[in-house]
């Protein structure tokens, strides 16, 4: 049986993999992804790795300093096949 915890998951893995996309595609580290947003670069990390449950005000934040809209963090489609089926068992 999925627990709620195992369904909430894969969003923030994927959140965390289109934000890893769009950081390396401007080309810059996490910490500088991290002070254009004005947090700190082990919340980048984490976020990244799957292990936060981002805001709505933190995606708009960190979408601000890699110069793209908002929606386009949630672009999962925009993924590797690959990581986009990862979890899908």
């Amino acid at each position: 049986m999925t627990t709620r915890k195992d369904r909430d998951a894969e969003p923030m893995r994927l959140i965390g993999e289109r934000i890893r996309q769009l950081r390396l595609r401007a080309g810059i580290s996490q910490e500088q992804l991290a002070n254009d947003a004005d947090i700190s670069r082990s919340y980048i990390a984490e976020v990244e790795t799957g292990n936060r449950n981002i805001s709505v005000v933190l995606i708009c934040e960190i979408a601000f300093a890699l110069s793209v809209e908002p929606y386009q963090l949630l672009r999962f489609n925009a993924l590797p096949q690959k990581t986009r089926v990862r979890n899908a068992r």
